[in-house]
């Protein structure tokens, strides 16, 4: 049976309490405190395990908790920690914080681990408060509980080649004659009713992995048929084989490639955009040749259209870059800086009316070639919180800025991976021919102290602080570090920007604000009410579609 869905209860172990024990020992008089710490409580890991290919042993299964610490004994003894508690799960698992819907890992190699949660901390015994005013301390702390979360796993099939079609189209023949797989075959429609794995070999020594996904019909996205819910199985893949048969019942050849490609496009639109190949089935059984002579000829004039789809997206891009004004380039040494880019980061989970008002008002008081909304990977300001997955956020930022004249979106941060540090964007930004001006809200000047090699930042890049219109004027905070103070500068608009990006500035913005935030939006979501007014229509579309923060 296979099952690619699964939801579990995790628990880490809780941590050993720390002992209150005195040393009682003949011929020593006042021993003094000898309690010993408890132990760790072990966590409990997720292991991607090349073996397995379902998540069916999580439908009997489903509350994992680590093994607790020992208390801690007399004697200075430390109890013994608890050992972790790793659980196997199928390669190209996908594991998500059941309550936020925020992807916390991809496991899609073998061997990939990632904690999920963590076990408590052992408490302290007694002889660690001994001091030289209070010998004999009756203290000692009590283990801390291990971490509880509620997960939902998601299984994503890792495959080369992805089958789609109709249903009774030859997939599954297909597969069984180029693997050793062998899916139920018949001559009615939905026979395949899981998605299936096949190994083709291809040469000596190279093999290709294909996935059988059951037959898509039109309104699968609806839920017609089996619906689309095997359709992530082929996310992953390389190159999609579209197999069509030329004689099928009511519908032409193109209508049929149409219809899937449609299908494709309203579940993931990168999903309709990966290279296919036309296959035609069922040549065998033709009665009337002219079927696929005019299916081979449909097929042709269906990749001269794509043909001259792609020979038209240079000339598209080379249009939107001479609306939009030349792109910044790096400058030769000696030469000066013509052009700067503001760099607006965050989260973005997800990007709101607010940012995009921002970054269109920042550009146009300073003149900016364009803004960048870059989306972090790792926030470094926001330790331990579950955020929304990196694919989802970045799709919804594409969408946002989609027809917004000089607005565009940075994927350094997320390429690069890991927790997210503004002074390395800026100067990859920089090394690529940029000058770069990040921009930031009047709060964060008075955190800028506490960034990484603020002083670096500070000396090398400017900044554009953007303050609401009712705090002109008004004194800067008293916690505002002096390296701050020091390079702020009035800008009046319309001032010329080739002097901006050389760095050592913070430019004040006085720029109104939408009452709007990601949380309001998620908090929205999360109860089914309308979130329009606070979003792109695209976006909302989006959160919709993919149910994010249900």
């Amino acid at each position: 049976m296979f099952v690619d869905e699964a939801r579990i209860s995790v628990t880490g172990g809780d941590g050993g309490n720390g002992c209150a024990s005195f040393r009682r020992e003949k011929f020593v008089p006042k021993g003094g405190p000898d309690g010993g710490d408890g132990g760790g409580g072990g966590s409990v890991l997720l292991a991607a395990d090349p073996e397995l290919n379902t998540l069916l042993p999580f439908r009997y299964r489903t509350i994992f908790k680590a093994e607790r610490g020992r208390h801690g004994e007399g004697a200075l003894r430390t109890g013994r920690s608890g050992h972790d508690l790793e659980i196997k799960v199928p390669v190209g698992t996908l594991v998500f914080d059941a309550e936020g819907d925020a992807l916390l890992a991809d496991l899609a190699h073998a061997q990939d681990r990632v904690v999920v949660a963590r076990g408590g901390r052992g408490g302290r015994g007694n002889a660690r408060f001994a001091t030289s005013t209070n010998r004999a301390p009756r203290r000692s702390d009590p283990g801390t509980e291990g971490e509880h979360r509620s997960l939902r796993l998601e299984l994503k099939l890792l495959a080369d080649v992805g089958l789609v079609g109709f249903p009774n189209a030859g997939k599954s023949t297909l597969l069984s004659r180029i693997s050793a797989a062998r899916p139920k075959i018949a001559d009615y429609p939905f026979t395949t009713l899981a998605p299936l794995l096949g190994v083709a070999r291809v040469g000596e020594d190279r093999t290709l992995v294909v996935a059988d996904i059951p037959g898509l019909i039109e309104g699968a996205h609806e839920g017609a048929g089996l619906g689309d819910r095997f359709l992530r199985h082929i996310e992953r893949c390389r190159v999609l084989l579209h197999l069509v048969d030329p004689a099928g019942p009511g519908r032409s050849f193109a209508e049929s490639v149409a219809a899937i490609d449609r299908e494709l496009a309203l579940f993931a639109p990168a999903l309709a955009a990966k290279p296919q190949i036309l296959v035609l089935t069922k040549k065998d059984v033709l009665q009337d040749p002219a079927v696929l002579t005019r299916a081979k000829a449909a097929a042709r004039r269906l990749a001269r259209r794509d043909l001259r789809r792609h020979r038209r997206r240079p000339r598209r891009a080379a249009a939107r870059r001479r609306r939009r004004g030349p792109a910044p380039r790096r400058p030769r040494p000696g030469s000066p800086r013509v052009s700067a880019v503001g760099v607006l980061g965050g989260t973005f989970d997800p990007v709101h009316r607010g940012h995009l008002a921002l970054a269109a008002g920042v550009r146009e008081a300073l003149g900016l070639a364009q803004v960048l909304l870059v989306p972090c990977a790792t926030p470094p300001h926001k330790p331990g919180r579950a955020v929304t997955a990196a694919y989802h956020r970045l799709e919804m930022l594409y969408l946002g800025c989609e027809g917004r004249e000089r607005l565009s979106v940075g994927t350094q941060e997320l390429a690069r991976g890991g927790v997210s540090y503004t002074i390395d964007t800026l100067r990859e930004l920089r090394a690529g021919g940029a000058d770069p001006v990040f921009v930031v809200g009047s709060d964060s000047l008075a955190e800028m102290g506490a960034w990484r090699e603020h002083d670096a930042l500070l000396a090398e890049f400017d900044f554009a602080s953007v303050e609401r219109p009712e705090d002109g004027g008004k004194p800067l905070p008293a916690g505002i570090c002096e390296a701050v103070r020091r390079r702020l500068v009035a800008w009046p608009s319309g001032r010329p920007v080739d002097r901006l990006g050389r760095g050592g500035r913070i430019v004040r913005l006085p720029l109104g604000a939408l009452p709007v935030s990601s949380s309001l939006i998620r908090a929205r979501a999360a109860s089914h009410r309308p979130i329009d007014d606070l979003v792109a229509a695209r976006v909302a579309r989006y959160i919709q579609r993919h149910r994010l923060y249900r």
